[in-house]
């Protein structure tokens, strides 16, 4: 499902990346994530979220008016967030519906977290294999903290994640 010359050739990009690493986040995963689903059926999927309100807040606040081809093309032709706010959020909405719908043979493929209310180690860990570190989650601009202290904080566009295993 191409949109484009520009889906194409980050798709390409894209799996030769895969050949030299082992797990991605950030653009433009998002928008590729079904074709490494069918090339690594074994790989786990992340989706990261955050409630909608607070997540247009955030895009706002860190991209404005300022725009990206990648944002363009994330968004459907629209590259910066300012006052296009609904528009970002249907693309959004959107994203998290398929992704989520892409997803329903089985728990094992995806991992949902909200690490701005508090998901961290111990649903990420066990999904990966892996054990709980004894140190604590990493964190940035948590709200509930004050602005130099918070959860990590994936930038705030459309963010999934994708851990290829099995190659």
């Amino acid at each position: 499902m191409f949109r484009s010359d520009l889906d194409k050739r980050a798709l390409t990009i894209a799996r030769r990346l895969v050949r030299r690493y082992d797990a991605f986040r950030d653009n433009p995963w998002p928008l590729l994530y079904r074709e490494f689903d069918v090339a690594y059926p074994d790989s786990k999927f992340i989706l990261t979220w955050r409630r909608a309100g607070d997540w247009i807040r955030r895009v706002v606040d860190q991209f404005g008016t300022s725009s990206t081809p990648m944002r363009e093309w994330v968004y459907d032709g629209v590259g910066a967030p300012a006052g296009k706010e609904e528009h970002y959020l249907a693309r959004y909405r959107r994203h998290d519906r398929e992704f989520r719908s892409s997803f329903t043979g089985g728990p094992y493929d995806l991992l949902e977290l909200n690490i701005t209310e508090g998901d961290g180690w111990e649903q990420l860990c066990p999904f990966l294999g892996h054990p709980i570190p004894p140190v604590p989650f990493p964190h940035l601009h948590n709200p509930r903290v004050g602005a130099d202290r918070g959860w990590l904080e994936l930038p705030p566009v459309v963010a999934a994640a994708a851990v290829i295993a099995g190659r």
